[in-house]
């Protein structure tokens, strides 16, 4: 992706949890580490999507922002975990609060939303530094978040689900919820959502897009 009004180009690197494991015994496998490991390890690896500016040798200079978010797989069974909802509460509340906008009455992720056998993005962040807002670049990564995962570490997603709410950077991966955000100020953050094909889960503050046909066709899955 090349900028408009500036000279460097820019570089996306996504890094996952799912290909990271410890193998504490030259005795012990990888796959018998990860059949042992949590079922937060297994099913809900978090991610990151950096955006670097690149000079023309390739050297970075600066960075220009992130997407953090969790892979999700919409419908799990395993021993000690009875619902989707058990397994999200065991991330974070806010994972949680997510999970119930999607989940029906039997605790199971809604065929509306997400068929059973398919899997949910998730997108906790996303921030573009100040001085590269309105060049269109947190737009291409929202557009572009599902084939830039799946290059990278080979797994797709059915639908992506977010919460326009305003935040402020508080750290290199960390945003923080503004409380005193205006309702104004969401529903502006909510217009350039849906101008990405995001629209409103019914009754909730949660929006979600799923991701078209032609998308994954255009990746052999």
């Amino acid at each position: 992706m090349k900028l408009t009004n500036i000279h460097e180009t820019i570089e996306f690197k996504v890094t996952g949890e799912k290909s990271v494991f410890n193998i504490s015994s030259l005795d012990e496998s990888i796959e018998t580490v990860y059949n042992n490991s949590s079922p937060v390890c297994k099913y809900i690896p978090g991610f990151t999507v950096d955006v670097y500016a690149v000079a023309g040798m390739g050297e970075i200079i600066a960075d220009m922002g992130f997407l953090k978010g969790i892979s999700i797989e919409a419908e799990v069974t395993f021993t000690n975990v009875n619902s989707f909802l058990e397994l999200c509460d065991m991330v974070s509340a806010d994972l949680y609060h997510m999970a119930e906008a999607v989940t029906g009455k039997n605790g199971s992720v809604r065929k509306s939303i997400c068929p059973l056998e398919k899997n949910i993005m998730y997108i906790e962040n996303i921030y573009i530094e100040e001085k590269y807002r309105s060049l269109g670049i947190g737009r291409y990564l929202l557009d572009n978040v599902g084939s830039l995962f799946f290059r990278s570490l080979n797994y797709s997603h059915h639908v992506h689900i977010l919460k326009p709410f305003p935040q402020v950077k508080c750290g290199k991966h960390s945003l923080r919820n503004i409380e005193t955000a205006a309702s104004d100020e969401i529903a502006r953050l909510a217009g350039f959502y849906k101008k990405s094909g995001y629209r409103f889960i019914k009754s909730t503050d949660y929006m979600y897009k799923i991701q078209s046909d032609g998308l994954f066709q255009m990746l052999e899955i």
